[in-house]
């Protein structure tokens, strides 16, 4: 009898011990994540945002690295989960953009090496080092600071676009004009996307209201197509998500979106002196702002060209991801535009159906995970999750029309908020505790 008490107290100590480390490992992992994103947003001068400048840069890969493999404890060691299969999909399109960008810069194939393309990559597979799923309380708190996340950027937004930040580099909305401006551009509207969509999931009207002044004010000083499209793509997300959310109208919502984004193609594809009445021309001259679709439409024809020379693999990442084009009387080296096409430059059909095999699974799972814990009654990580998936969708939309991926601060937030996504589960049956 007092050994089988003895059993029962040593397993309960075990359980207790595991538990907090697992909580410690989510934890850490939160912590670290969110901080890294904080420094994208306070990023005024652009430093993780425009492509080149110094190697010092590469530090906002190295730190979470560091902060979560490396900086531990003698009793907590690093534990890695086993990986599912999005996680398998990211690992194939790392290992085969990361092995041909190094090959090409080892033998010097190209002055443009793609490999700063998929150095964030890694950041994504971190929440394999986590064990046991976001709980309630963690999720309140979670949420609440990607929200506070989300309002820091739409207030420096906005006064980038009153033109406050003149003085120390940062004013102005309109790329065209003041390059420095550019570090809050269009590319960056997901993180308005995720500032609203939180407020209104914390049901904070006022701030969503304040929030969507702001918004509304950066819009209109540049007001690029490429708000509207990841706009459409968080309603769409949030209707899949909604109360009530099933199979049914998950699949609608997805259909409905990839008849969006062909419609968004045709528009820029049949851009052109012959298509001056499509919706697209209409809308720009509506705003009253210069119409690109041509340059797009010439940009997206150049990379399909390249596409079609290797289907399959392309050059294997060992080359040049960008186009030779005669831009303002130069001849310059510009990406395509579209990164879903620049992938598919570099690695063919292999490399963008790799990009677009992790998304969509993301997805899928990202749903399977909401309809669980919206089952088992955790409406917070049911929040959290909604608020993740609107960042990682209307991040990709926006990748539809702009080369967001080789923006190193951008594709960490982007490889962040996947990771993110995948610890958000409900707990399985014998819940992983030490595994």
């Amino acid at each position: 009898m007092a050994n089988g008490a003895t059993a029962l107290r040593l397993e309960d100590v075990r359980a207790a011990w595991l538990e907090r480390r697992s909580r410690s490992s989510r934890t850490r992992f939160w912590n670290t994540a969110l901080l890294v994103v904080a420094i994208v947003v306070f990023d005024i001068y652009g430093f993780f945002y425009f492509v080149g400048g110094s190697p010092a840069r590469y530090a906002i890969i190295l730190l979470p690295l560091f902060l979560l493999c490396v900086v531990r404890g003698p009793l907590n060691r690093l534990t890695i989960r086993p990986p599912e299969l999005p996680d398998y999909l990211l690992l194939m399109l790392l290992v085969y953009g990361g092995v041909g960008s190094t090959f090409g810069i080892v033998f010097g194939l190209t002055p443009n090496p793609a490999l700063p393309l998929f150095l964030p990559m890694v950041l994504g597979l971190l929440h394999l080092t986590t064990l046991g799923p976001v709980e309630e309380p963690e999720a309140s708190v979670h949420l609440r600071r990607w929200v506070v996340l989300g309002c820091v950027y739409t207030a420096v937004a906005t006064a980038s676009a009153l033109g406050l930040l003149e003085p120390i580099g940062g004013g102005g909305a309109d790329p065209s004009t003041n390059v420095a401006g550019a570090a809050f551009a269009h590319e960056k509207a997901f993180f308005l996307c995720l500032a609203l969509t939180g407020a209104w999931l914390l049901k904070r009207r006022k701030l969503f209201v304040l929030l969507l002044a702001g918004a509304l004010l950066g819009f209109f000083t540049y007001p690029a197509a490429t708000y509207l499209v990841a706009a459409v793509v968080t309603v769409m997300t949030l209707v899949a998500t909604g109360r009530r959310a099933g199979r049914a109208r998950a699949w609608t919502m997805a259909i409905l979106c990839l008849l969006f984004f062909a419609f968004v193609v045709k528009e820029v594809t049949t851009a052109g002196p012959q298509a001056r009445e499509g919706i697209g021309s209409r809308y720009f001259e509506a705003v009253g702002k210069s119409d690109n679709s041509e340059t797009r439409a010439e940009l997206w024809g150049d990379a399909w060209d390249e596409l079609k020379e290797s289907p399959i693999v392309g050059s294997g990442f060992t080359r040049d991801l960008t186009l030779r084009v005669w831009l303002e009387g130069k001849r310059r080296s510009v990406p395509p535009h579209n990164d879903y096409l620049q992938l598919g430059m570099g690695g063919g059909l292999l490399g963008m159906g790799l990009l677009l095999g992790w998304v969509g699974t993301t997805n899928l799972y990202a749903h399977r995970r909401f309809r669980r814990v919206v089952s088992q009654g955790s409406s917070n990580c049911a929040m959290l999750l909604r608020l993740l998936m609107v960042g990682y969708n209307s991040f990709f939309a926006i990748a539809l029309l702009n080369p967001v991926l080789s923006r190193l601060g951008l594709s960490v937030t982007a490889m962040l908020l996947y990771a993110m996504i995948m610890t958000v589960r409900a707990p399985s049956v014998g819940a992983e505790s030490g595994r």
